[in-house]
């Protein structure tokens, strides 16, 4: 079924990229602005966006530089110990953001589909099937991620299409509303979101056509971001300001407000909760591969389901002794936020740099040479 050469193609990996973002965003960048009004939210999401741009452009520029493996090429230009230490930090990156997955996926899902069961034993579950998910491989993900794509996008167009037509203007432009240190502070936070964007380095030599790979990133980046910014338009359009900081889950709610022409699909909200724990399912799928992946990068003996095993083991163990969603929330923000995001960002510029020299000293060489003679 599967080819087996662990590639994948441009448009598998856009997919790849909406799937991983679509549902988390769409519920944790309201925490990061709880007390925001509905225009301050709305610059801090619009500077989250430049920075996650900005973080993709500089992605997609090293990506070019590799020629096989980016540990292979980090370990050429830094030393094998620094290396390993970015593997390191994206590591935890992929081990925090997969652990706050895993609290996400129970907790919307006894919030609204099985209230009565315990959030340990979906955890469970939901880590069992990302397990299995990830072990097929690179491909496996890219399949299903094909398959799973339009369940979860094209009704998610739909609801925003629908629910456009109850915005207020007034909700969508209030008075309040300026550009500060806090409404930066809070755009910073919202861009740990998409701070996964970087694994992209470890991802791009499996891309079929290299040559289209920055493109589909930055298609991927696009319309997930563009997506989010028209949905949280609509959701403060629609709730106003003081609603969207009521409401713990926004998104959720904009889906069971919303009323299909004809009568049909009452439970709309459900369907559509159960679809966005499809992507939830997905993402825990890019979190478990990527550990694993990771581990055998960092411990290059052993075999490839150990590497896999372990680290997933240990993050369901994690995300079990967790109390709650609030605190895997507040792990996700802080280390990832404010550690893990950060040092990846500062070793990406720092390779660039070193790119940068390179060609200079290149350059002045070649025309050194070309004076001489």
């Amino acid at each position: 079924m599967f080819g087996g050469n662990q590639k994948i193609s441009g448009r598998q990996m856009e997919r790849l990229l909406v799937l991983d973002w679509v549902g988390k965003a769409g519920l944790l960048l309201p925490r990061f602005a709880e007390r925001a009004s509905g225009r301050s939210f709305l610059i801090s999401l619009l500077s989250a966006i430049a920075l996650t741009l900005g973080y993709t452009w500089c992605v997609r520029t090293l990506s070019r530089k590799i020629e096989n493996d980016f540990y292979g090429y980090v370990c050429y230009r830094l030393g094998r110990p620094t290396a390993v230490f970015i593997c390191f930090i994206y590591w935890m990156y992929a081990f925090v953001n997969t652990l706050f997955l895993l609290r996400l996926f129970a907790a919307i899902a006894v919030t609204f589909v099985l209230p009565e069961t315990q959030e340990w034993i979906l955890i469970i579950i939901a880590a069992l099937a990302g397990i299995y998910a990830a072990s097929g491989g690179l491909e496996v993900r890219a399949r299903f991620s094909e398959v799973l794509y339009p369940f979860v996008v094209y009704p998610l167009i739909i609801l925003m299409a629908v629910a456009a037509f109850s915005v207020r203007a007034d909700y969508v432009v209030p008075q309040a509303g300026s550009l500060s240190m806090d409404t930066l502070c809070h755009g910073a936070q919202m861009f740990s979101a998409f701070g996964g964007v970087g694994l992209f380095l470890y991802l791009a030599p499996c891309i079929d056509d290299q040559k289209r790979a920055g493109q589909a990133l930055f298609r991927g980046v696009g319309i997930t971001l563009a997506g989010e910014f028209i949905l949280f338009l609509i959701i403060i359009g629609t709730f106003g300001e003081q609603g969207m900081k009521a409401l713990p889950w926004p998104l959720v709610t904009l889906m069971s407000s919303v009323e299909i022409p004809g009568g049909f699909l009452q439970r709309w909200d459900v369907i559509f909760t159960v679809l966005l724990l499809g992507s939830f399912f997905a993402a825990l799928t890019t979190g478990m591969y990527y550990l694993g992946f990771l581990t055998g990068e960092i411990f290059s003996g052993g075999k490839r389901r150990t590497h896999l095993l372990i680290p997933a083991v240990l993050v369901t163990i994690a995300a079990c002794i967790c109390q709650s969603y609030g605190t895997a929330a507040r792990l996700y923000t802080v280390l990832n936020g404010y550690v893990f995001l950060p040092v990846a960002i500062f070793f990406t510029i720092l390779l660039l740099i070193t790119e940068k020299v390179k060609e200079r000293r290149c350059a002045e060489n070649k025309n050194s040479r070309s004076f001489n003679e």
